[in-house]
């Protein structure tokens, strides 16, 4: 019988199926006891939150910021006993969730996290999802020693719900989201809201250590698994250790034997390639006596003599790579293996001894890819025993790329190809953490490869924090840039426009003011509220047509009167020019006196414009305006989002020209020291004929160039490693960040190409590791067989 029953808690809505009996009196009495617990941290949490927010306020730099940190006190002071209760009920729940038979988990329709999915999360909800889960992740790194042996034990109390980390209700999770949910009550702005999760973490979460301490020691006096050593997962008994490796072991060969899938047929081909290259070199007699006098070790005498050589491991320091090349490590393993003969597929077995040499050339492979970092070859090169360790035991390690070693693998090296020095940050940088997931599977890995599941678990956690914060980074960034681009390009548009309106002629100093400083910002704006197709813009060319007739005298009196009345109106236009930029009244009126004075002359007959010889050119003949009277790039940008704003608020769109798209030729000036630096690389006359061509391989790389692609960039003559983030197409700009998501340099495809032909900058390949080592390996050998088998 199912019994659906929905539970209601402040707004949050529960629906569970499949009730079951009520939870053991085990779990009632740690449910108790925890809630008891971090209730009372609550509450002291609390009381010094109003200490916190009151000196924040008083250490303000503004009233604005005092005031937002004493309505925060009084919102909290408000809600804080109803965030007390939901906080409670919450936890409760969590326990009660546990009273359901739990349904077969559904298909996730998650996808991968992406700039394009943050650009739909507020900026705040992304600061304050990323805090939720930095302070998860740690409280989950810092009490796993609990963690395991209680989710472990509580495993076996409930027969028809596994419990795990995920489900865990007392793990620093269900505790964290229980608050989440409690502090939603609150209307606060981020920077209180920040502050609140921070006192969380520093009075609640970081004196979990206690709690744990007492479930564990509850559980063991209750006789739930009190002989339970370590903290993985119960240890099998030796004859079960040994009939699951001997399971495993004929599996393995059965799989390779009958190619299982199309991993199984990879390794096959391998295997295949293997015996050929073996064979060249050794006759069939000295097969033969090799094999009536060789001792022969099994599946599990090799396993042990690699845990053996896995504990030698753990004494090289961490800056040194403990890898062996095929060859030495033979050598070690006849060692310590109980056999006379050297370790071969006639000592340990064909499918192992191919196996043996696969993952050596594997890490060898490793060891010379030039995409990764030294550091990082030298921290997974010590996972070479490990991993064969893996291969050997587990059947389905070259059959499933999902494989949780080859995966964590993949990751690591993906993770680390952008890695430099300068964005480690301690203990918490992206080389710590992987040199301490290495050194735990190092220490800890015996024959249960579960360990990799949780180490990638785990190395996923801190990669999805890391990869948030670096996409909201990267998103400000790029935000900004276009911004400023979107900016630069309504400016010169509306210079443009203007020059070819003032054509030839130098202007008297207030009009050129005006003209070049006041309108020009007026049609900026323009530009980007309603495009250079609109009305609007139409009529700020008109009016600054108008301004340039007025300046011409008036040959007839008809022309006279008509100037006279137009005078009028194109002040107004002006006036309300002016008020739009955000000129005073004062200088408003300054400014338009100074016009009037110069209209006055131009009526009695004194001619103000100079007309110039054609060759010359307005900008050069007249006074280059101050950087300050420009339109200010970074003014516009907070301007255009603005506008963006209530365009998509208002359902208007701007009427552009067509947008440029990336050129198919790139102008050259002959005289420029881009073209004498690409005349080394190109034909001459094509750089004479003053244009380059797309039949080039570079130029065409660097148009089909994506945004999240790694390269080893030489700048000032230091090597680092950069990622494009974004490509700004209005003004074809590329701009290329660290791994920590700084800004590092920016190129315009021009730039970018030089670059590239100066070998200034490569790009590095991030795809799978041990996909594409395992294709290099088979490559070389299908080269190898072409050779032999031609007569070479």
């Amino acid at each position: 019988m199912v019994i659906k029953r929905h539970l209601f808690l402040e707004g949050e809505k529960i629906e569970k199926t499949n009730y079951q009996r009520g939870l053991p009196s085990i779990l009632e009495q740690i449910r108790d006891s925890a809630v008891k617990q971090l209730d009372s941290l609550l509450l002291e949490m609390f009381d010094n939150a109003d200490d916190v927010l009151f000196d924040l306020a008083d250490k303000a730099h503004s009233d604005t910021e005092q005031s937002m940190y004493f309505n925060s006190m009084r919102e909290l002071r408000i809600k804080r006993k109803g965030m007390e209760r939901l906080f409670s009920q919450s936890l409760k729940n969590t326990f009660h969730k546990l009273q359901f038979i739990e349904k077969p988990p559904e298909e996730s329709n998650l996808q991968e996290l992406n700039a394009q999915s943050l650009s739909l999360v507020h900026e705040d909800e992304l600061e304050e999802d990323l805090a939720f889960d930095s302070m998860v992740t740690k409280a989950n790194s810092h009490y796993v020693a609990y963690l395991i042996p209680i989710v472990t034990r509580m495993d076996t109390l409930l027969a028809n719900h596994r419990i795990d980390k995920s489900n865990n209700p007392i793990n620093p999770k269900s505790i964290c989201e229980s608050f989440h949910l409690a502090s939603k009550q609150l209307e606060l702005e981020i920077k209180p809201k920040l502050v609140l999760f921070k006192l969380f973490d520093r009075m609640v979460i970081s004196k979990l250590d206690k709690l744990y301490k007492e479930v564990n020691g509850y559980l063991i006096n209750e006789g739930v698994l009190p002989d339970l050593t370590g903290y993985g997962s119960v240890q099998k008994k030796p004859s079960l250790q040994k009939r699951a490796a001997a399971d495993n072991w004929q599996q393995n060969e059965n799989a390779v034997t009958h190619g299982a899938d199309s991993g199984a047929d990879f390794l096959g081909e391998l295997r295949s390639l293997l015996s050929r290259q073996a064979s060249s070199t050794q006759t069939s007699s000295t097969q033969t006596n090799n094999e009536s006098l060789t001792d022969v070790v099994d599946n599990l005498q090799l396993v042990k003599a690699l845990s053996a050589l896995q504990e030698g491991s753990e004494q090289h320091p961490v800056t040194e790579h403990s890898y062996f090349p095929v060859s030495e490590l033979r050598n070690q393993l006849e060692a310590v293996l109980p056999i006379s003969t050297p370790v071969s597929r006639h000592t340990v077995g064909q499918v192992n001894d191919d196996i043996i040499n696969v993952i050596s050339m594997l890490f060898d492979f490793i060891l010379d890819d030039k995409n990764l970092p030294d550091e990082f070859k030298i921290l997974i090169s010590r996972l070479q025993i490990p991993v064969l360790k893996v291969a050997v035991i587990d059947t389905t390690f070259f059959s499933k790329g999902s494989h949780p070693a080859r995966k964590l693998l993949n990751e690591m090296a993906h993770a680390g190809v952008g890695w430099t020095e300068d964005s480690e940050t301690g203990v918490f940088g992206l080389r710590a953490k992987v040199e301490k997931i290495v050194t735990h599977i190092i220490d800890e890995f015996d024959d249960d490869a579960a360990l990799f599941t949780e180490a990638l678990d785990e190395f996923n956690d801190f990669i999805k924090i890391h990869r948030k914060r670096i996409s909201l980074l990267e998103k400000r960034m790029q935000e900004a840039e276009e911004g400023k681009a979107k900016a630069e390009s309504a400016r010169t548009h509306a210079e443009d426009a203007l020059k070819k309106i003032v054509d030839n002629h130098q202007l008297p100093e207030v009009a050129h003011k005006i003209i070049f400083d006041v309108w020009q910002n007026v049609m900026s704006l323009t530009y980007l509220r309603e495009g250079n197709k609109s009305e609007a813009w139409q009529q700020n060319i008109k009016v600054a047509k108008d301004l340039m007739n007025s300046l011409t005298v008036p040959r007839t009196n008809q022309l006279k009167e008509s100037l006279e009345k137009n005078i009028t109106k194109l002040a107004d236009h002006i006036k309300s020019g002016l008020d739009s930029v955000g000129y005073s009244e004062f200088e408003s009126q300054d400014l338009l006196g100074s016009l009037e004075q110069l209209h006055t002359k131009v009526l009695s007959g004194e001619e103000v414009l100079i007309t110039l010889p054609q060759e010359n050119n307005l900008v050069a003949d007249t006074e280059t305006p101050d950087e300050a009277s420009l339109p200010n790039v970074d003014d516009l940008s907070i301007e255009l989002t603005k506008i963006e704003n209530e365009n998509k608020e208002q359902g208007k769109t701007l009427l552009l020209d067509e947008p440029v798209s990336q050129k198919k030729e790139v102008a050259i000036d002959a005289d420029s020291k881009d073209s004498q630096d690409l005349g080394s690389y190109f034909d001459s006359s094509l750089v004479d004929n003053g244009s380059m061509y797309e039949d080039d391989e570079i130029m065409q790389l660097v148009d089909e160039l994506q945004a999240g692609s790694w390269f080893e960039l030489n700048l000032d003559g230091k090597t680092t490693r950069v990622k494009l983030a974004a490509i700004i197409s209005v003004v074809g700009k590329y701009l290329f960040v660290n791994n920590t998501g700084k800004k590092v340099a920016e190129y315009s495809r021009l730039e970018l190409i030089l670059e590239f032909r100066r070998n200034k900058i490569v790009q590095l390949d991030d795809g799978s590791l041990f996909d594409r080592a395992l294709k290099s390996i088979v490559s070389d050998f299908r080269i190898q067989k072409q050779y032999r088998d031609s007569g070479f």
